[in-house]
């Protein structure tokens, strides 16, 4: 609703004039130029404004009663048409729906939020899809974290690795197993330590171990 105002001389939105009323209350008794609204003091005790404002009040209460009855009305016809069996359906786009290929109510399917109509996959689907989303999400969070321990993990091995080498002399004939190329192997041999309550160098040998000789490591040998 639009009007002319009689302060500014110019044609103003009811809302506008509401808002500058409000905001002219709001910065009574403030000081300095810089912190008060261009005529504010204009709006701040109008008779004009005054009416607009009661007006639309008048109007705001009046398309609330009215979204009440027409609400109202939607859900009579609703119950009216569910008993007819005249309800208006529609069939989820989604192939992994419960209920593929067969129509549903509408109000099985919400609305999107930026055009205003129903949405082509059902209430159900949505929240699955929303919570497979999450579940996905979680499991890269945690993989991510185990490729980092395995990582970390390395470069401690290969830290305690160099300060042996600078200490004293390796044996040429012993063994230096690196990972650097098989993560996902180093990663498994850590898991399973923690399991054991071993480090990942007993860990490691116990798996040489046996797999020279199972009896010795506690495992039944093969035809036995």
């Amino acid at each position: 609703m639009r009007f002319t105002c009689k302060k500014f001389n110019c044609t103003m939105d009811a809302a506008a004039c509401v808002v500058r009323q409000k905001n002219a209350r709001a910065q009574r008794g403030k000081v300095g130029r810089f912190n008060k609204l261009p005529g504010a003091e204009v709006c701040l005790d109008c008779e004009q404004g005054r009416e607009i404002a009661g007006q639309v009040d008048a109007q705001a209460a009046a398309d609330y009663s009215a979204g009440l009855r027409q609400a109202r009305a939607n859900h009579l016809d609703y119950q009216k048409n569910a008993k007819e069996g005249q309800m208006e359906t529609q069939v989820c786009t989604d192939e992994r729906c419960e209920r593929a290929g067969q129509p549903q109510p509408v109000d099985a399917f919400g609305i999107h939020g930026r055009s205003g109509q129903r949405q082509k996959i059902c209430k159900a689907c949505m929240s699955r899809r929303m919570r497979e989303g999450r579940e996905k999400k979680q499991r890269m969070k945690k993989d991510l974290q185990e490729h980092n321990d395995a990582a970390a993990m390395a470069d401690r091995v290969r830290t305690v690795v160099d300060r042996v080498k600078g200490r004293r002399q390796v044996d040429p004939e012993a063994p230096l197993v690196r990972f650097d190329d098989h993560p996902d192997l180093l990663r498994h041999i850590v898991q399973t330590a923690r399991q054991e309550y071993r480090t990942p160098a007993d860990q490691l040998l116990w798996m040489v171990r046996s797999y020279q000789s199972p009896a010795a490591a506690g495992q039944p040998a093969e035809g036995v």
